[in-house]
């Protein structure tokens, strides 16, 4: 008796320590904004059942047999262009050396043959975006090193629900480097003249015509009380 109860004990220590096998995404989209501004999406299915046209795509499989799809695209506004994508918007603003762009959702009539309209409906569902910034707003579900942003969804499609995705800050490294050089020059300008300034002030004080008169007059005065 006391050994089954030590059996059972130990067997429920087991299956209480024991980590649970986590089921992956039957849908994974990911959006990586590039450095050069391209767009990469990498698109991870359980089903390979899927009819695609050739071209727009790159197909593979992994040793679990999912689908792997990859695309590039050239920018944002070659993206909004494509009838088979996600239903994003994004928009950018430019300052002198950094740019803000805000990503929404929008209501957009994907093509019927296109992968997005296949797989919308499918049930459990993640999306993530990654882009070459500091990201400030968000409706995520987690943020990954302030680059990442990823949501959990019931649906795909059911990213239409949030209106503002996320608002990242982008900083052009070329303009900044080039600012901040210029400040230096400017800087490293402006006390080379402050001390040129100085210089010529001594000088005036030293060598001005009413100090010279000055040290003439103590000369003579010298002179006569010698003699």
């Amino acid at each position: 008796m006391r050994k089954r109860v030590c059996c059972a004990l130990l067997l429920l220590s087991f299956l209480l320590v024991s980590p649970v096998p986590a089921w992956a995404q039957a849908v994974d989209w990911r959006v990586i904004w590039q450095d050069d501004g391209s767009i990469l999406e990498i698109v991870e299915l359980e089903r390979t059942d899927l009819a695609l046209e050739e071209g727009e795509w790159q197909s593979t499989t992994d040793s679990q047999n999912k689908l792997i799809l990859t695309r590039q695209t050239a920018d944002w506004k070659d993206y909004q262009q494509l009838s088979d994508r996600l239903p994003l918007k994004v928009k950018s603003r430019n300052f002198l050396v950094l740019k803000v762009a805000t990503f929404n959702t929008e209501n957009f009539s994907a093509a019927p043959e296109g992968l997005y309209a296949q797989i919308a409906a499918w049930p459990d569902a993640q999306l993530s975006v990654k882009l070459p910034g500091v990201i400030r707003d968000h409706s995520a579900d987690r943020i990954v090193d302030s680059q990442e942003a990823v949501w959990e969804l019931n649906r795909l499609d059911h990213i239409i629900n949030e209106e503002l995705l996320l608002k990242a800050t982008f900083f052009d490294g070329l303009l900044l480097s080039i600012t901040l050089v210029g400040l230096a020059v400017i800087i490293i300008g402006l006390f080379f003249l402050r001390s040129i300034n100085r210089v010529h002030k001594l000088i005036e004080t030293e060598y001005s015509l009413e100090n010279i008169e000055l040290e003439e007059a103590d000369n003579s005065t010298t002179g006569t009380e010698e003699q």
